[in-house]
């Protein structure tokens, strides 16, 4: 709140110096006299055939005017924005190598044990909620099947090395 000295001068009638300050708020009786003016104002009743209450349609919203207050310009820019993302991504992108990797295969070829994750978690949501696991169940012990063939492999090469 920014104060300026306005002007300093003697009241000729009181013998006392008077300082006006302007500032953004006003600090003055003027505004407590007229609050309570108007609390006296509103403690008396009011009439209610003729205002703006007793004209109002009950079944209307409190606020009828529906203000858009969205820039002129919103529309537009956001059409030409999508267009040339869209024009660019479908159109003119050339494919590359991370396209064709992720293109090709699944993602359980890819991660290992991610399957079997997978559908232990399928069962436990399954068996919750009551539904058939014996499909999950079933691709779940040939996934142990193959699991325990790829361990045993790895053991004969092991083995295999070392002599």
């Amino acid at each position: 709140m920014a104060l300026m000295l306005r002007g300093c001068f003697a009241n000729s009638n009181k013998n006392m110096t008077r300082i006006l300050f302007v500032s953004n708020k006003s600090f003055s009786t003027n505004k407590v006299a007229a609050c309570a003016a108007q609390e006296l104002q509103d403690a008396t009743p009011r009439k209610f055939i003729g205002s703006a209450g007793h004209v109002r349609n009950p079944h209307a919203p409190a606020s009828t005017i529906a203000v858009d207050k969205t820039p002129k310009y919103q529309f537009p820019i956001v059409t030409i924005s999508m267009l040339s993302f869209m024009i660019y991504f479908f159109c003119l992108r050339e494919e590359n190598d991370v396209d064709i990797v992720l293109s090709t295969g699944s993602l359980f070829d890819k991660i290992e044990g991610l399957e079997k994750v997978q559908l232990e978690t399928c069962i436990m949501y399954y068996e919750e909620r009551g539904m058939d696991t014996s499909a999950l169940k079933t691709r779940l012990a040939e996934l142990e099947a193959e699991q325990e063939e790829k361990d045993e492999q790895t053991r004969l090469q092991e083995l295999e090395n070392e002599q």
